[in-house]
Order: C-alpha cells, then sequence, then structure tokens
C-alpha cells in the first residue's frame, strides 16, 4: 500500500497549542488535496474511472526543534500519535494521521541507540559529533544519510520547495491573522487602559469633591465657632 509522508518542520515560533493544531491540519489537507489530485490527474491519462478508494492513508510527521510548552508536560514522551475516532464508536478508517515528534524531549531522554528509529532522530535533531558517530558506529549506512540530512538543513531553496503555493498561501494568512490578532489584543489592552484612566478619573472628582465638603463643613465649623465665641 503506497503511504503519502510528508515531515515538515516547525520552528520555536509556534507556542501556543491552538497553532499547532491548526498547522497540523492544514498541511495533512494540502496532502490530501496533493495526493487527489495525482490520482485524479493519472486516471485521465489512462482513461480509467477515479475511485476515492484509490486515496491513500496521509501521515503528517511534525518535527519540532524547539518544542512548545504542552509537550513538556508529558516528560520523556517524544512520540505522539493521533488518529481522528468517532465519540459514538463508530469505526471508520480516516485517512489522516499525524505523528508529533519534540525533538528537544528525545536528545533530553534518550542516551543510547537502540533502534533505528533512535537513529534516524538522532541524525535529524543533533548537531553533537560525538552522537552521530555512535549511530553511525551501529549503523554505518547512516553516514551518508547524515551527510545529506546536513545538506538538506541547510538548503533553505530546498527546504521550501516542498511546500506548495496554497501553503505558502496559507502561512501569509497565518502570519496576517496574527498580526491582526496581536492588533486586537493591543486594542483590548488600549480600551482596558482607558477604562481604568476613567476609573482613576472618577476616583480623583470624588476625592477632589470630598476635600471640599470636609473644606466647607471646617469652614462652617470655624464660623459657628466665632459666633458662639462672640456671645460669650
Amino acid at each position: 500500500m503506497t503511504l503519502c509522508l510528508k515531515p515538515f518542520l516547525i520552528l520555536s515560533s509556534f507556542r501556543l497549542g491552538w497553532r499547532i493544531s491548526l498547522a497540523c491540519a492544514c498541511y495533512s489537507s494540502d496532502l490530501v488535496m496533493r495526493q487527489y489530485s495525482q490520482v485524479r490527474d493519472q486516471c485521465r491519462r489512462e482513461n480509467k474511472t477515479f475511485s476515492y478508494r484509490q486515496i491513500q492513508k496521509v501521515y503528517t510527521i511534525v518535527l519540532f526543534q524547539d518544542s512548545p510548552e504542552e509537550f513538556h508536560q508529558f516528560p520523556g514522551q517524544y512520540l505522539h500519535y493521533a488518529k481522528q475516532q468517532f465519540n459514538t464508536g463508530l469505526e471508520l478508517d480516516m485517512i489522516q494521521e499525524y505523528l508529533l515528534i519534540p525533538l528537544d524531549i528525545f536528545l533530553e531522554s534518550q542516551h543510547n541507540i537502540s533502534n533505528r528509529l533512535d537513529a534516524w532522530l538522532t541524525v535529524i535533531a543533533s548537531s553533537d559529533p560525538e552522537r552521530i558517530l555512535d549511530v553511525v558506529r551501529v549503523y554505518p549506512e547512516f553516514g551518508e544519510l547524515y551527510r545529506q540530512v546536513f545538506r538538506f538543513r541547510d538548503d533553505i531553496k530546498e527546504l521550501m520547495s516542498m511546500f506548495s503555493e496554497a501553503l505558502k498561501i496559507l502561512d501569509t494568512n497565518t502570519t496576517k491573522y496574527m498580526i491582526e490578532e496581536q492588533k486586537e489584543k493591543l486594542r483590548k489592552q488600549e480600551e482596558e487602559l482607558r477604562k481604568r484612566e476613567e476609573e482613576i478619573r472618577k476616583q480623583r472628582e470624588e476625592l477632589l469633591s470630598a476635600k471640599a465638603a470636609l473644606a466647607e463643613k471646617d469652614s462652617e465649623n470655624q464660623r459657628l465657632k466665632a459666633l458662639l465665641a462672640a456671645k460669650e
């Protein structure tokens, strides 16, 4: 069975959980649509009938160099697998599944290369030559793989070519949304500041009014004392 895989890197700019979930959903949806377009176009070229049964599972693999705080609530856990389920127990084989891997937590918790998964994650995550040598000693074929991954990490143009035009638009819209969100946050803060300033102004006016009433009362007391003194 052909599986559609898309590992990609989210940097530390994704700090809030809802942004992570939004990014995962959008990238996964893009993969589904790209697979759909490829299969449909192939059917047209071969003059075959398209069927949705031809669409295979899509695994979206997310790698975090600097994982958000949500992941640190699960120390030592670095493989977070998810798939869609129904609350009624209805069982349908949904095609979108996710694997989130916080590489920083992996590096903190993993000290030995016990299997090929450890080797892969170490090659991807670590810049420590000693740890890479540990991998190559156990799996010599990873030496050339590491050189390819290292070149890939430094080749921004090749990295960006992985993303479709739709995702570029999504990233732009996400940035705009985040700017608008910050503007709205600032607007609310300014509104709250104006309310506090208004409260302070009212409190100042009340204080001045109370002082004026007290001064008037004191003046009246002085006047009454003067009258009493004159009568005596």
